[in-house]
């Protein structure tokens, strides 16, 4: 899977910069039980759940920021859980994500200033 995204132009570190850039994403593969998040294998990652998952993030840096969408599959059955811990979610309660066979979710997680907080969405 790959995502495009359309830049416009910026000013980085006294350079000019304006290009279309493609951010491909980190295959978790199947993932079931206690799993680690790692930013080093990129900002967008993609999992099938063959059962119920719980995602542990990494530290935060106070005065930094961090960008991470999780792209969630469920695999045949339904019913597969998906649990964060340590998230502030964007209206107080985590959200209800479905857990049909096959149903997809994705999840915008961001790191701001040594806490994460997250918003999350289904599609077909």
């Amino acid at each position: 899977m790959r995502l495009r995204h359309k830049t416009t132009t910026a000013v980085i570190t006294g350079t000019q910069w304006n290009e279309d850039h493609t951010l491909a994403a980190h295959a978790l593969g199947n993932i079931t039980g206690a799993v680690t998040i790692d930013l080093a294998n990129g900002s967008v990652q993609t999992g099938t759940l063959t059962g119920n998952v719980t995602f542990t993030l990494p530290a935060v840096a106070a005065g930094t920021t961090e960008h991470l969408t999780l792209i969630l599959t469920n695999d045949g059955t339904a019913g597969r859980a998906v649990t964060i811990t340590g998230i502030q979610w964007v209206g107080g309660a985590a959200p209800t994500f479905d857990t049909a066979a096959a149903a997809k979710n994705i999840i915008v997680l961001r790191g701001i200033n040594g806490a994460w907080i997250g918003d999350g969405g289904k599609f077909a």
